[in-house]
């Protein structure tokens, strides 16, 4: 999906959940070698390529 369409959301209503998905955002980025984001808004985080982040990054 990330390749595809440049992000993909995913619920992470609780830092528990926040933490492991940052982590999947990183190994994307060193898997694809392309700078990976991810940022939480609201109840989800965002995953996308660094270039193509909305506005109010947070994390």
């Amino acid at each position: 999906m990330l390749v595809t369409k440049g992000r993909f959301r995913v619920t992470a209503d609780t830092p528990e959940t926040v933490e492991p998905l940052q982590g999947v955002a990183r190994r994307a980025g060193e898997t694809l070698r392309r700078p990976v984001v991810g940022y939480a808004d609201g109840g989800d985080i965002v995953i996308t390529f660094t270039g193509e982040a909305a506005p109010g990054l947070i994390g």
